[in-house]
C-alpha cells in the first residue's frame, strides 16, 4: 500500500509508484482482481450468486383468467393443473444481468405447495420452455423445454407442504449463445409425470433466476 495526495493505492506489482498498476487479492485460481483500468472482477471460488426476479406477464393473466389465484392466509399461489393447451402456463421476462459470467448455465427456480394432502411416492412435473433474443437480434419462435419431476416425500406428504424445483437452462442448446443483455423470456407448464400422479393440483408461490456473476458491476 502507498500513499499519493493523501490518498492511499493497493499496488499489486510494485509499491510506490505514480500510476497504480493491477492488483490481485486470493490465490492462483480463486481471486478477485482490480485491472489497471480499475476494473474489478472474480475468478474461482470469488464467483458469487446473483438472484433475480423476472417479470410475471400479468397482461396474459388479465387475457385468459388462468391459472386460477389462491390464496392461503397471506400467501399467494397459483393453483397450476396438468396442460392441455387450455391457457394453464406462467410466462416470465427478464434482461440477462451485466454482472453474469457469461459461460455457467442460470438457473429458474420455483417453490411450489401440495394443494391438499397426497400420497408418499407420487410425482408431479413442471416444464420450464425458454429463449432469448439479443437487442439486435431476430425474436425466435420455438423453446428450449427443461422438465423437473418431484416425489413426493415421507413426511411431506400434507396439504400446503411445500417443494423446491430447479430448471437449469444449457446454454449449449441455444443458438445464438445467450449473452448480457439479451431478453430472456421463460414459459411454466405443469406436465404428466412419468409415474403415480398426484391427485390434485399444484400451486406456484414463488420463482427467481440465479446467476453466476464474475463482475461488480457491466458494462453497458
Amino acid at each position: 500500500m502507498y500513499y499519493k495526495n493523501g490518498v492511499p493505492y493497493i499496488n499489486g506489482v510494485a509499491i510506490g509508484n505514480d500510476t497504480p498498476a493491477p492488483g490481485r487479492f486470493g490465490e492462483t485460481s480463486n481471486y478477485f482482481d482490480i485491472s489497471s483500468g480499475g476494473i474489478a472482477t472474480l475468478a474461482g471460488t470469488a464467483k458469487r450468486s446473483l438472484t433475480l426476479r423476472p417479470f410475471l406477464e400479468f397482461s396474459i393473466l388479465k387475457q385468459t383468467t388462468k391459472p386460477t389465484g389462491v390464496a392461503i392466509g397471506i400467501f399467494n399461489a397459483y393453483s397450476m393443473p396438468i396442460y392441455n393447451s387450455d391457457n394453464e402456463e406462467l410466462f416470465f421476462r427478464m434482461r440477462v444481468p451485466y454482472r453474469w459470467d457469461g459461460v455457467t448455465n442460470p438457473c429458474f427456480k420455483m417453490i411450489v405447495a401440495l394443494s391438499d394432502a397426497e400420497d408418499v411416492g407420487d410425482k408431479f412435473q413442471f416444464q420450464y420452455g425458454w429463449n432469448h433474443v439479443s437487442v439486435a437480434g431476430v425474436i425466435p419462435v420455438d423453446s428450449n423445454d427443461v422438465p423437473t419431476e418431484t416425489t413426493i416425500i415421507t413426511d411431506h406428504a400434507a396439504q400446503y407442504s411445500t417443494y423446491s424445483i430447479s430448471f437449469e437452462m444449457d446454454l449449449d442448446v441455444s443458438d445464438p449463445h445467450m449473452a448480457s443483455r439479451d431478453n430472456l423470456v421463460g414459459r411454466i407448464r405443469r406436465i404428466a409425470a412419468s409415474g403415480s400422479e398426484v391427485a390434485n393440483e399444484i400451486l406456484v408461490l414463488d420463482w427467481v433466476t440465479v446467476w453466476t456473476i464474475d463482475k461488480l458491476y457491466g458494462s453497458f
